[in-house]
């Protein structure tokens, strides 16, 4: 007979966000959310910058593991790969909010770029054109580990502090994880007008009991934009040129770039004389500020 003290832990698991690329994060003053953005930077947009400098196509996507769907072995390396057009990507977890903790470690357009401001609408339900995907997580921690390299991004849209640059080293993607309560959990996207939506469920899996949901959600250029193995991947450039993708979804407070710019480039990540280990590029971008709208 089972004793009247025995008890057990309820289920729960590790959720696993890989988010890489293209996105702008925006961290929300209350402490327990940071709204993710990516810009339409496909091939089927206007590719030429507000400097006039023409940008290379991405593609966006989210990537589920099979293990997680049900269809293959933890190891397998394989799942689906759903590209986004125009949607929200939903977690799960409702309206309920809990304390999340956000070490970025990505170029900051609060530090560096002064004179801008986002977009409005991108959290609301009239989202501009320029926005591809958007999501808000919550709870657990992300971060980005700095890869070592000093990058270095002009200060030419800081009016008041115009001949300093901004420099630092960066994270080339950012890690979100969080425990979650249950035995499942189902992702949904949904088109920004609500029209359309695709329920995902996963189900977490893992060996030793420790089960885990794992998923990429990535914004990179459109040469194997999904990494294959079996295809030639793009090697990165010194010079982060793609960053400039995320201005789409930054506007000037008063004037125009071409005001601001007074024919220089919008800032980028540039590699520095110091740099001594591996490039990367598709950098992110972070700002603040409250959402929605």
């Amino acid at each position: 007979m089972p004793s009247a003290t025995a008890s057990s832990e309820p289920p729960s698991f590790e959720l696993r966000v890989v988010f890489s690329g293209l996105c702008l994060y925006v961290v929300h003053p209350d402490g327990k959310q940071v709204g993710i953005l990516m810009p339409d930077a496909r091939k089927t947009v206007k590719r030429l910058h507000d400097d006039g400098e023409l940008g290379e196509p991405h593609v966006g996507y989210v990537r589920f593991d099979a293990a997680n769907l049900g269809v293959g072995s933890v190891d397998s390396g394989n799942g689906l790969v759903y590209k986004f057009n125009g949607q929200v990507l939903d977690f799960g977890f409702g309206t309920s909010l809990e304390p999340i903790t956000a070490n970025l470690n990505v170029p900051d357009f609060d530090q560096f770029a002064t004179a801008l401001a986002r977009k409005p609408e991108l959290f609301g339900t009239r989202p501009p054109a320029d926005l591809l995907m958007r999501t808000i997580i919550t709870g657990g921690e992300i971060g980005g580990r700095p890869s070592g390299n000093i990058r270095e991004l002009s200060s030419v849209l800081s009016p008041a502090n115009k001949s300093a640059s901004y420099k630092a080293s960066f994270a080339g993607f950012t890690v979100w994880t969080r425990r979650v309560n249950g035995e499942s959990l189902t992702v949904t996207i949904t088109s920004f007008d609500g029209k359309g939506q695709t329920a995902i469920p996963l189900t977490p899996v893992g060996p030793d009991g420790k089960k885990v949901i794992t998923l990429k959600v990535a914004n990179l250029c459109a040469h194997n934009p999904m990494e294959w193995d079996e295809f030639e991947t793009r090697q990165p450039a010194r010079h982060d040129l793609d960053f400039k993708w995320l201005y789409r979804l930054m506007q000037p407070k008063s004037g125009s770039y071409k005001d601001l710019l007074l024919g220089s480039e919008l800032p980028f990540p540039r590699a520095t004389p110091t740099e001594t280990f591996g490039l990367e590029d598709c950098m992110g971008g972070s700002t603040g500020g409250s959402f929605p709208p």
